[in-house]
């Protein structure tokens, strides 16, 4: 996919623009919310947002792969009242990307998803400071659905980090390249959702950066809404037929 045969999404609730392929379809926000009901159990069932996700037109269910997800994370959701700022990235990345993902889906997710999954392995997580984004890729087994990948992109905004959320089977992960990478490279905040150097300047981090409260609502959203979605594949699967009818 190329920019140019790509549709624009705008996110009018969380203030963001992403390029789609023009063959991939919007899933419905019923769908979305079912598999984020079919998976999520105590906090993370509050803390985890999702926003959007689309797929390939050619998919008889929803969550067919390859899909995308957006999730967003609002500092106010996740106990922070105001901007991260940028001194404060690398230690985010750390605290997200770094965590043991079986204990934090055992801790987040119910016990008939957690049965679905095995062999998860992740990588150690990168951050682009130039772009105010980290990213990171995870593989797991899911039973009905074998072998999964994803690539999770979260960005740094003034409100929120919104975290885009790429799956696929392991399989097909070299051919949907392209995709994948102008998917993520087009995200863009709206002006005014978008880091300010002028709101950092105006509120320097404080001493004490992030509370334990705060720093566990950070791990539970990012790390078990992001791997979580890829249970959508499993849990959620609605046919795109009874959605129209």
């Amino acid at each position: 996919m190329s920019l140019s045969a790509a549709k624009p999404f705008h996110s009018q609730s969380y203030g963001y623009n992403l390029e789609i392929p023009d063959d991939w379809i919007q899933i419905p926000q019923e769908a979305l919310q079912q598999a984020h009901d079919a998976t999520f159990k105590g906090e993370s069932s509050a803390l985890v947002i999702y926003d959007s996700g689309f797929q390939h037109g050619s998919g008889e269910t929803w969550f067919t792969s390859p899909y995308v997800i957006i999730q967003p994370m609002p500092y106010a959701k996740l106990g922070i009242k105001r901007q991260v700022n940028e001194d404060e990235f690398p230690k985010c990345v750390r605290l997200i990307t770094g965590q043991d993902m079986k204990k934090q889906l055992d801790k987040n997710v119910t016990q008939h998803v957690r049965q679905l999954m095995s062999n998860i392995v992740k990588d150690k997580g990168q951050l682009d400071a130039a772009n105010r984004r980290y990213f990171w890729t995870f593989n797991m087994d899911l039973a009905g659905a074998g072998s999964v990948r994803g690539l999770c992109v979260g960005h740094f905004g003034r409100e929120s980090i919104v975290q885009v959320l790429f799956y696929t089977d392991a399989a097909n992960w070299d051919s949907y390249e392209d995709v994948r990478l102008s998917m993520m490279d087009s995200f863009r905040f709206d002006p005014e959702k978008a880091y300010s150097v002028k709101v950092a300047a105006a509120n320097p981090t404080p001493k004490a950066f992030l509370v334990r409260l705060v720093e566990r609502s950070l791990i539970v959203g990012a790390v078990s809404g992001g791997l979580a979605a890829l249970i959508a594949v499993v849990t959620a699967a609605v046919r795109r037929k009874s959605q129209r009818a």
